[in-house]
């Protein structure tokens, strides 16, 4: 018998805690959307959108980091690890 929970593949992600796979409003969250986003369409519409989306926090950061190096400011970084 498999495990069906495991089953990988696709695009469905499946809750950390839970034998489920994520809502849209959950893969949101993890795409840095707030709360109060409205996303219109289907469920099937809506997961894509947000599949398809740069996570909004992560676009502010990249954004900001070179608007500093454009204008010769410090910003806080990480160095690599390789």
């Amino acid at each position: 018998m498999h495990n069906h929970r495991f089953r990988g593949g696709g695009t469905h992600v499946y809750h950390w805690d839970e034998p489920r796979a994520l809502t849209n409003r959950e893969r949101a969250r993890l795409q840095t959307f707030p709360d109060s986003y409205v996303f219109h369409g289907n469920k099937e519409s809506v997961r894509k959108q947000i599949g398809m989306a740069v996570p909004v926090r992560g676009a502010q950061i990249i954004f900001s980091a070179i608007l500093k190096t454009f204008a010769g400011e410090d910003y806080p970084y990480v160095e690599p690890s390789f």
